[in-house]
C-alpha cells in the first residue's frame, strides 16, 4: 500500500513539474538543462532507492513471522 502512495505521490509531482515546465515555456522561459537532468538522476535514484526499501521490507516482514 505505502508503494502505491509513494508511486502516486511521484506521479503527481512528475506532473506538476511538466505543468511548469509548460507554463515556463509559455512565458518564454526556460528551465535549464541541467536543472531537467538533476531531476531525471534524481527520480532514478528515488525509484531504484523505492525497489530496494520493498526488497528490505519484504525480507524484514518475512523474518518476523
Amino acid at each position: 500500500v505505502m508503494k502505491a502512495d509513494q508511486d502516486t505521490k511521484i506521479t503527481r509531482l512528475i506532473a506538476g513539474m511538466a505543468r511548469l515546465q509548460d507554463t515556463s515555456n509559455a512565458f518564454g522561459l526556460d528551465i535549464s538543462e541541467r536543472v531537467r537532468e538533476r531531476f531525471c538522476t534524481l527520480e532514478a535514484k528515488s525509484l531504484e532507492s523505492r525497489r530496494n526499501e520493498v526488497g528490505k521490507r519484504g525480507s524484514k516482514s518475512i523474518s518476523q513471522r
